[in-house]
């Protein structure tokens, strides 16, 4: 039998992986985690029951991988090093929509997340641990930095940084995943450039103070 190489192996180890990960990632759209037999993923992702747990020891094993893979840390780091020399201002600007489109992207695994997370408060930790803090540390460092150190004395700046990623997820669930997208549409560029302007200088405007009525 003829040897496959390191390179070739690593890839079909990572195709296998995938097709896993992506089939139950299909079949917990529409069922429970408890409901997804390792039988049904096997067929989902056209492979052998055997074949799954050579990959993963376990379903929770294969829930781990998916998170990671769809995880936005990476994206994220790469976002807050490319907007470090830039204005708070330009860097939300350039940012937020590029927030928005990736979570769009991960609507699937936000609603998987939402519907399992109380059930499970293992993978809530996990996700919690290994992307909520981690992502939300590295926004908050980044704020301080631009800020100054007045300010960053008056404000939690960890705070500030899950501002921006709770008023993007607030309009996911709502637009995206509960049919507000449908019953009341709203153009992304509106979500993101108000959220960011909101986030930026608050309900008031740039200003700060309420305009005057003409009389």
């Amino acid at each position: 039998m003829p040897r496959i190489a390191a390179a070739d192996r690593e890839d079909l180890v990572e195709t296998r992986k995938s097709q896993i990960v992506d089939a139950t990632l299909r079949l917990l759209a529409s069922q429970s985690f408890d409901r997804t037999s390792v039988d049904a993923i096997a067929k989902e992702a056209g492979v052998s029951k055997g074949s799954v747990y050579l990959y993963f020891e376990s379903k929770d094993a294969i829930i781990d991988e998916l998170v990671r893979r769809y995880s936005l840390i990476r994206d994220v780091e790469k976002m807050v090093d490319s907007v470090n020399d830039i204005s708070p201002e330009d860097a939300l600007g350039t940012v937020v929509p590029v927030l928005w489109q990736q979570l769009v992207a991960r609507r699937e695994l936000i609603k998987l997340l939402l519907r399992e997370g109380p059930a499970r408060p293992d993978v809530s930790k996990v996700l919690f641990e290994k992307i909520v803090i981690p992502g939300n540390t590295m926004v908050a460092d980044w704020l301080a930095r631009h800020i100054g150190p007045e300010r960053a004395k008056e404000i939690d700046t960890f705070v500030a940084g899950r501002l921006i990623f709770g008023m993007l997820m607030a309009f996911i669930i709502t637009q995206e995943l509960l049919g507000g997208k449908d019953a009341r549409p709203i153009e992304d560029e509106k979500i993101t450039s108000t959220i960011t302007e909101v986030f930026l200088y608050g309900i008031m405007g740039r200003n700060g103070k309420k305009k005057k009525k003409a009389c």
